[in-house]
């Protein structure tokens, strides 16, 4: 049997099914990846329940690839086949559930042409999702840019001799942004980018940031780009089309961020400087360490994951306006209904 290998230039956490692969012989399921382990605390009862959850959902988001990587070779039913390591029931589920609201899957939880299109790019779903949306609102540079980086390793140095690790906080106060984890990275990718090459890694050095981090973004964002040219949308109306001050291109970046994210939404709590989740059950989470920006301007967010240190933590957080939800919000209450009829997923669930 073949083993499970990551999407070219991306995707950490993601195991794929290598292409051409006889699917029903002897699959393994994707194992939990050292790199996305959630960080150790103080052992409490609450605690323990908190890093299973953030441990789960990490090995979740890699299920995502897989399922869709099997759906665009055609397999009907991923559950159904010939697992060294069977996966459980619900984690198949949840998904389907998952490319069903990305638009990947349709409610007989066929591959839609979306779906291919997303298969395509190496970046998992969410993120797919957001450069499918980032072309059609005309800000595919800027998001490609962002995906990139946020897939690949940390550009702020966190290790090292005390004044690269002194260079490296200052760059992130100086590059912060309100909006969020993402349009931070965004800014330090531009500026390097305007470097003349022979002067990036001393550039890097000053700075305490990551010349290989930034120079495998932009290495996977122009095959992002390309690929994308192939397998996305083509021309566009006006959005896509006009010239966008930096600005609204930004803007238009975080709605695509959020039209891959609106699953992990949430709002800011009142009483306290946190926020607290859109989903079921609704939990209490807090923007990175540093980030104060965020919490003191933003009113709703949405994250890629959580990470448990002592508290629940919200990872590439991006600040988004509620209309923005508002208009997606309507696919989750879809997905319930396709659920109860026995659509996507429900062939296992014995509804269909």
């Amino acid at each position: 049997a073949r083993r499970p290998r990551r999407p070219h230039g991306g995707g950490r956490g993601v195991a794929a099914v290598q292409r051409g692969s006889a699917c029903g012989d002897g699959l393994r399921a994707p194992a939990r990846d050292p790199a996305v382990q959630p960080r150790q605390c103080a052992p409490s009862r609450a605690g323990g329940r908190r890093e299973s959850l953030v441990a789960g959902a990490s090995l979740f988001s890699r299920w995502l690839q897989v399922v869709l990587s099997l759906k665009e070779m055609g397999v009907a039913r991923p559950e159904a086949l010939d697992w060294l390591d069977p996966p459980e029931p619900e984690a198949v589920h949840a998904a389907l559930r998952q490319l069903f609201l990305l638009g990947a899957l349709d409610g007989r939880g066929e591959l839609t042409a979306a779906g291919a299109a997303m298969a395509q790019l190496p970046l998992e779903p969410s993120l797919s999702k957001t450069m499918l949306t980032a072309a059609a609102l005309g800000c595919r540079d800027e998001a490609a840019s962002v995906c990139a980086l946020v897939c690949g390793e940390e550009v702020f140095c966190r290790a090292g001799p005390p004044w690269l690790r002194e260079a490296a906080a200052e760059s992130r106060l100086h590059y912060e942004s309100a909006d969020g984890d993402h349009m931070t990275l965004l800014s330090a990718y531009e500026d390097w980018a305007l470097v003349p090459h022979y002067q990036r890694e001393a550039w890097c050095a000053e700075r305490g940031l990551q010349g290989r981090a930034l120079r495998a973004a932009h290495s996977v964002r122009t095959q992002i780009l390309s690929l994308l040219s192939k397998s996305g949308p083509r021309g566009g109306g006006e959005e896509a089309t006009a010239a966008h001050s930096a600005a609204e291109a930004r803007a238009r970046c975080r709605r695509a961020i959020c039209a891959g994210h609106f699953m992990h939404a949430a709002r800011r709590a009142h009483a306290v400087r946190a926020f607290v989740t859109l989903g079921e059950p609704p939990q209490t989470v807090q923007a990175r360490a540093g980030n104060e920006q965020l919490l003191s301007s933003a009113t709703h967010v949405v994250f890629s994951e959580l990470a448990w240190v002592g508290r629940l933590v919200m990872q590439h957080a991006c600040a988004v306006e509620p209309a923005w939800l508002q208009e997606l919000t309507p696919r989750l209450a879809e997905a319930k209904r396709v659920l109860r009829l026995g659509g996507v997923g429900g062939h296992w669930r014995g509804d269909g």
